[in-house]
């Protein structure tokens, strides 16, 4: 058989001899500064949605998803053979950073998801890197101050009088704290606080940066003693619900009344981390530890058309199915921040609010796009588009402007009248300018401008984003199709989301200068990759509008970064999602640092019991995609299949283990229907990468047989014979290991019957020259 275990290391070993062409040594010797950490650092390629990364190195040879490792000690590391950046293909690929103590906690914070070694950069030189002079990315704080201590306001009325706690062996008088039957006395909680904020909801609003706004704020610590049995049991919080009496509804087809002890219900309006239900716990002794413990029995039965019986966890999220559609009812005219828009709905924050009335470019795409600089693409088009009035190239990366929502910044700096290789058509003038990244797009405000000489102008505008992270420059495009947006017509017709790719510019008025905001990196768009509609020749439309930069309210009421649109009253506006969307129905990361001393650890067991396990109608795992069929390529649809139900990625002894046998008659694996419904030949096993890669075992229904895409190889030849030379995985004599000698006797595999199911013998005669040789 073949040697996979063998092919898989000469794979990496290849991938290293490669990937030592293009590559830095990275090493720190203060990491953790004062505090030196001892532990593992870990470096995992990604790309800018966050998905684990290959590339292709300058010099040859492809890195694999895994992540370099090493030891830290004592806040030293080295670190060899990391892919310098700057050079791979696709460029700029990331790493992400985590360092793990010899406690199993996080070393580092945030700053660390994208770190971009080179070889020359402001923390690398010559092909070695100084992580100790690394900058994380994120944006600098505002100095803290405090303000005197203002006068005691008047006392407020009392409150209602609190109620008692009850539970059987436990009771309160409110101020000595718990008691237990018997005579024992529990401690009494200490630092209790609760802060309750009143008020209607504007009071919420405009709260300053840093301040956390916390509608109820609860905080115990428990000193308690052993009770005499040695347990006990603590909660900062508990609640008991009991419900009973007439629930069936017939008028409901069948349903009945919703009884829940708990539930939450949020609006959120505006970008970065929203969650409906967070914790962060530690535990510093052995024993049982659990972020969530929840057990949920019932009697059973699914009567109701509702039902959806006993389960211990139902989730149901991602992507919302619809996006904001109106019109403006009210608008300054051009340049408006905050049109006045009509209908219900909610607008994005951080997504474009579009024009469509004042949508006049359209045409076709007439190609795949390339390389426009080091991050833009250039996507050419059928139809002429203005031509930018200016473009260029920033000598140095934007700064955090560390500012307030809806302030901005002001740079003064110089830009090469040149990008993408192409020398600017013109000089820049004050007024509207789209910043092409390479981080964070926007449209900005040129407030003064210097005369242009050999080349380079000295600019001021004013702007919200930085756009410093990484080696890539930012270009700056001004005039033309600036300040609008591309709508892929096939990907509209296909799924009734419009697309809003950056329309940057254009210096030959045969294509656009365009690109998408991957995770904080400018890139341009793949349409080879199969996961959208839009082809090479597809339509396109461009619509003139702007980012929301905030919503003041839980409907469409948005705050608009700097524009030039031409708003007017009874324009049909549209708000799409942003572009670039990655949902997770369940992540879990998960860390172990001790030995499992056979404990079987694992990030997820599932334990099934009861009589009812069992029949053909119980399924211990289903992944089913709800799609049709018809979506995709290979049913006439415009995008490709999903590539895998179940994924399994890093090292493994035994990738997938089945540590008992199928039932009688059943089978280790089932094809239950084939979902084309014809003769198509499909594989059923390929290896991608390494020498022999490609389909190696396939099934053809129209035959029906096996086809074997490589030879039968023996696990190992007889005394004085050695494996063939010439390809065929067969055996011979020394002197003829390199010429057709005929196989020995139970040494070529046959398929005996076609089945099913399939027999494999063995060749009794030698194989002949039609392949053929009598199986036995």
């Amino acid at each position: 058989m073949l040697n996979f275990r063998s092919i898989a290391i000469f794979a990496l070993f290849l991938c290293a001899a490669l990937a030592g062409a293009q590559t830095v040594t990275i090493s720190a010797s203060h990491l953790g500064g004062p505090r030196p950490v001892t532990g593992t650092i870990t470096w995992q390629p990604v790309l800018n949605d966050g998905t684990n990364a290959s590339a292709r190195l300058s010099g040859g040879g492809i890195t694999t998803t895994q992540p370099l490792t090493a030891a830290v000690v004592s806040g030293a590391f080295t670190l060899p053979n990391v892919p310098d950046t700057s050079s791979t293909n696709p460029q700029n690929v990331c790493f992400v950073v985590t360092v793990r103590s010899q406690s199993g906690l996080q070393a580092l914070g945030k700053g660390f998801s994208c770190v971009q070694p080179a070889a020359n950069n402001t923390w690398c030189s010559a092909g070695v890197c100084n992580f100790d002079n690394y900058i994380p990315s994120g944006p600098n704080l505002p100095l803290a101050s405090v303000g005197p201590t203002g006068a005691i306001g008047p006392q407020g009325p009392a409150g209602p009088i609190g109620g008692s706690l009850s539970y059987p062996g436990v009771t309160t008088d409110g101020t000595n704290g718990l008691s237990v039957a018997g005579g024992a006395t529990l401690g009494k909680p200490i630092n209790e606080v609760t802060q309750s904020l009143t008020g209607t909801d504007a009071s919420a609003v405009n709260v300053p940066p840093g301040t956390v706004y916390t509608h109820i704020y609860d905080k115990s610590t428990f000193l308690l003693p052993p009770t005499p049995s040695g347990s006990g049991g603590q909660a900062q919080t508990f609640n008991t619900i009991t419900a009973w009496g007439p629930s069936l509804n017939l008028g409901n087809a069948g349903g009945g009344r919703v009884v829940t002890g708990s539930f939450l219900t949020g609006t959120f309006m505006e970008r970065g981390i929203s969650q409906m239900f967070g914790s962060n716990a530690v535990k510093h002794a052995v024993g049982d530890f659990q972020s969530l413990y929840t057990y949920a029995y019932g009697d059973g039965g699914c009567q109701a058309l509702s039902d959806e019986c006993i389960g211990l966890a139902n989730f149901s999220g991602g992507e919302t199915s619809s996006y904001y559609h109106g019109t403006i009812t009210a608008t300054t005219g051009t340049g408006d921040i905050a049109p006045v828009l009509s209908a219900t709905g909610s607008t994005t924050d951080g997504a474009f609010l579009l024009d469509i009335t004042k949508g006049t470019i359209s045409g076709l795409y007439a190609g795949m796009p390339t390389a426009f600089g080091t991050y833009l693409g250039r996507q050419p088009v059928s139809n002429t588009v203005p031509i930018s009035s200016a473009w260029g190239t920033m000598t140095a990366g934007i700064p955090n402007p560390s500012i307030t929502p809806n302030n901005s910044a002001t740079l003064t700096t110089t830009i090469n009248l040149t990008a993408g290789g192409i020398a600017s058509a013109g000089s820049f003038a004050t007024g509207p300018v789209c910043i092409a990244g390479p981080n964070y797009p926007e449209q900005a405000t040129v407030t003064a401008v210097g005369t242009a000489s050999s080349g380079t102008q000295s600019i001021t505008f004013s702007y919200h984003n930085p756009n410093n992270f990484g080696s890539n420059l930012p270009m700056l495009f001004q005039g033309g199709i600036c300040g609008q947006y591309v709508s892929e017509d096939a990907n509209l017709a296909f799924s009734t989301f419009r697309s809003t790719l950056y329309a940057f510019g254009s210096t030959d008025g045969t294509s656009l200068i365009s690109g998408l905001n991957y995770g904080g990196n400018v890139r341009y768009e793949d349409l080879n990759a199969g996961y959208q509609a839009q082809t090479p020749t597809s339509g396109y439309h461009l619509y003139p509008g702007a980012e929301v930069i905030e919503n003041t309210s839980t409907g469409a009421a948005p705050i608009l970064e700097p524009n030039h649109v031409a708003w007017t009253v009874g324009d049909v506006i549209e708000n799409p999602h942003y572009p670039v969307v990655k949902t997770n129905g369940l992540k879990i990361d998960l860390t172990q640092n001790s030995p499992a001393n056979a404990t079987s650890s694992g990030a997820q067991n599932t334990f099934l019991h009861g009589f009812g396990v069992a029949g053909i109608n119980y399924f211990g795992y289903t992944f089913r995609n709800q799609n049709p069929s018809s979506y995709y390529t290979d049913f006439g649809g415009p995008v490709a299949t999903p590539y895998c139900a179940f994924c399994i990625q890093g090292y493994w002894t035994n990738p997938i283990d089945i540590q008992s046998g199928p039932a009688v008659n059943g089978s280790l694996i089932t094809l239950e229907s084939n979902e084309k419904n014809d003769t198509t030949p499909f594989n059923i096993f390929s290896l991608h990468n390494g020498p022999g890669s490609g389909a190696l075992f396939g099934y053809n229904p129209g035959t029906p047989a096996f086809t074997f895409n490589r030879p039968i190889a023996m696990a190992g030849c007889p005394a004085g014979q050695f494996v063939r030379g010439d390809g065929t995985g067969l055996c011979g004599p020394a002197a003829t290991t390199n010429a057709g000698t005929p196989p020995v006797v139970g040494q070529a595999a046959c398929i005996k019957a076609a089945g099913p199911p399939v027999v494999i013998g063995y060749c009794s005669t030698a194989i002949g020259s039609t392949g053929a040789c009598t199986c036995n």
